[in-house]
């Protein structure tokens, strides 16, 4: 049996404002038992002052401790 393609388009993106409307400080990114969650998403965020950055063109890397499951990174909202 072959079904028809289904065909998807975007509704909301993971960036636009009403996904960020109650963010939740912390010096670390917390798991989802310790935000109460059961499943779904997290957003994850920081910002990386030009100070932290010696040289645009050095290599930087990212360390996640922790990472149970999944994890998309994205700079810039672009997907690394």
């Amino acid at each position: 049996m072959q079904l028809p393609p289904i065909l998807m388009k975007p509704i909301a993106s993971l960036f636009d404002e009403h996904m960020l409307s109650n963010p939740i400080p912390s010096d670390y990114p917390l798991r989802f038992e310790e935000l109460r969650l059961r499943h779904g998403f997290v957003l994850y965020s920081t910002n990386i002052s030009d100070n932290e950055l010696k040289n645009d063109s050095e290599t930087h890397n990212l360390n996640i401790d922790r990472l149970a499951d999944r994890a998309q990174v994205f700079v810039d909202k672009v997907r690394k």
